[in-house]
This record gives structure tokens, sequence and C-alpha cells, in this order.
């Protein structure tokens, strides 16, 4: 798409099979971005999330030091609150959210931004065979201040604007997008 936010850039999404990850890569292609996908497997043991998120970003890292740009955007970073039954994802939100805070520091420097966007939960990724998928969705939507949740349409288009160079200013910070769910600290 001529004139596209994102046109002219470059974007590895990380985690692309997924519907958060292909709703991000879909809205980057459409605004122009020139779009790579990665993926791991279905395991997701806190050690992997937060090992492989570190070493994706290191590599890219190098590239975007070299042009003196770019932008790491986590999704799903920590808060305040928790929920039973979270274990091990939460925990790796957590880690997540130090690797955040370091990046951002150690990358501004080279003009790279590191942003993490919390959702909430994204009712539309939640497989309808899920145990207690009724109740998870009925939290959700309780937990949302506003009479909506987040969609993969609005993570897409928040990621687009995080990656344009209209959110330039921002770094080291979290977008919320949870409709109110997620209190910020």
């Amino acid at each position: 798409m001529p004139g596209g936010l994102l046109q002219g850039r470059t974007a590895l999404v990380y985690g692309a099979g997924g519907p958060v990850g292909g709703a991000v890569a879909r809205a980057f292609a459409a605004e122009g971005a020139e779009v790579f996908l990665a993926g791991r497997t279905e395991s997701r043991p806190v050690i992997a999330a937060t090992r492989t998120h570190f070493l994706t970003t290191r590599a890219a890292a190098r590239h975007m030091i070299r042009q003196g740009s770019g932008v790491v955007l986590m999704f799903g970073g920590s808060g305040p609150q928790t929920l039973r039954g979270l274990g091990g994802f939460k925990i790796a939100l957590d880690a997540m959210e130090g690797q955040r805070r370091q990046w951002a520091l150690e990358l501004g420097k080279s003009g790279i931004r590191v942003v993490t966007m919390v959702t909430g939960g994204i009712v539309e990724t939640l497989p309808w065979q899920t145990e207690g998928r009724e109740e998870i969705v009925e939290e959700i939507t309780r937990s949302a201040h506003l009479n909506r949740t987040a969609t993969l349409e609005d993570v897409g288009n928040v990621a687009v604007f995080i990656a344009s160079d209209r959110a330039g200013a921002i770094t080291d910070a979290t977008v919320n997008i949870s409709c109110g769910a997620i209190v910020d600290y």
C-alpha cells in the first residue's frame, strides 16, 4: 500500500502463527511493511518463552543498531494484578517486562524504542474447545471498563501505530489496550 504508515519498513513478527501475531503481521503488511514471520512450537515453558524473546530481540537489535532505528514491540506485559491458574505464564510475563526495561535502556541511545502492549485477553483467540472457555470469556468481559473487549483488529491497529513514526516518542512503556481490564500502575 503506497503511503502506508510503515512504508519502507521491515518487520519481523515472532509468533506469527498465532492469532495475535497473525493480526499484527497482516496489519503491518497492509500499512506497507515488508513482513517476515517466525514462530515456535506449542510448548510454553517459562524459560523457553523468556529465552526465546531475549535471543530474538538480541538478533534483531544488531540490525536495528546498524541502521540507527527500530522498534521492539512485546505483547502481554505484566501488571500488579494476577489471576489464579496463570502459573508460569504470569512469571514469564513479569520476566519479559524486566527485559523490556533493560532493552529500552540499552538500545535507546541507538534510536531503538522498546514497547509492550497489554490486552487483558482477546476473546477471539480462545479456542472453542478450551476447558472453562465460557467462564474465561465472562471474566475478560466483566473486567473491561468499556462495553467491549479488545479485538484482533485493535491489536493490529495499535501495533501499527506503535511501530510508526507517529509514536516516535514512546519507549520503555506499556500501551494498554485492555479496555480497562488491566489497571495501569
